[in-house]
């Protein structure tokens, strides 16, 4: 019943469409549309129509745009890219909707909204493992967040950033933007806790570039910036796998990851970039041999 009473909706709005020249001279036709189809775009939520839903949304954004109504459309835009993200073949679809929404926030000043909208498109991007796609979005939104002085917000997404960068082998990008947070958290009460973490994946980055020198180095440099984090287990951790990766230990490795781990537990992202490394450190023990 919804989706019939959907259609006979969006039946009514093309006939306000097809008026006269009169009516769409003052856009009273077009405004009488925008109502008929967001009340059938509800009618389509209700019986889960997703991507008739989305297009809905986008049919009102579009008819607002020819209003000039350009806060209204960004509003619609992004209602489209809500329902059409619900319907796995609208991904393509749902993204332009959001970018048109981000293009009007950001020529309307509105960039806090701008930010906003580019780290939920980095999120679906996140979900369909499009992480190139994923990390452009999360460090425009980073970006957007830095610039209106929401450092919280703004690490949040530049740590995606990081955090994908290093899942594409990506660690030279993935190093700076976990040290670039670091340092952008340490004067920051409520930031600053969280520090060391960024510092341990950092290094971990570092070993998994294979560059024990600069792993080195910049574990005393994370020392000198935060001298609480040489009594970190975290510290303690790195110093043991570096060793170990200098001397091609595996054992070594094992046992240190398996200590820390009986404490503290590794989340999969650590855990993948800790077996890439063992995987490199066996490969070189062998070549050894």
């Amino acid at each position: 019943m919804a989706e019939e009473a959907a259609l006979e909706l969006v039946a009514k709005a093309e006939k306000k469409l097809k008026g006269g020249m009169f009516g769409n001279m003052f856009g009273s036709k077009k405004e009488d549309a925008v109502e008929l189809l967001q009340e059938a775009a509800n009618k389509f939520k209700q019986v889960k129509n997703f991507a008739q839903c989305g297009e809905m949304h986008k049919r009102v954004a579009e008819l607002q745009m020819e209003l000039n109504d350009k806060f209204s459309a960004a509003t619609s835009f992004q209602a489209a890219f809500q329902a059409y993200k619900k319907d796995d073949g609208c991904v393509k679809v749902a993204v332009e909707c959001l970018s048109q929404a981000i293009e009007l926030h950001i020529n309307n000043g509105r960039f806090s909204q701008a930010a906003k909208f580019h780290k939920e498109a980095g999120e679906l991007y996140e979900s369909e493992l499009n992480y190139q796609k994923a990390i452009e979005h999360f460090q425009s939104a980073g970006d957007y967040y830095k610039g209106e002085d929401q450092t919280s917000s703004g690490n949040q997404c530049l740590l995606r950033v990081a955090v994908l960068s290093a899942e594409l082998e990506d660690y030279k990008r993935a190093i700076e933007v976990f040290e670039s947070v670091a340092a952008s958290s340490l004067d920051v009460a409520l930031l600053k806790w969280s520090v060391k973490d960024y510092f341990f994946q950092a290094g971990l980055c570092h070993i998994a570039n294979r560059d024990v020198v600069s792993a080195r180095r910049a574990i005393d440099r994370y020392q000198d910036q935060d001298v609480s984090f040489s009594d970190t287990r975290e510290c303690t951790l790195l110093k043991e796998l570096l060793e170990a990766t200098d001397e091609a230990d595996v054992e070594k490795f094992t046992n240190a990851v398996f200590e820390y781990d009986q404490i503290s537990k590794l989340d999969k992202w650590k855990t993948t970039v800790l077996l890439r490394i063992k995987t490199a450190l066996s490969d070189a023990e062998s070549d050894m041999r």
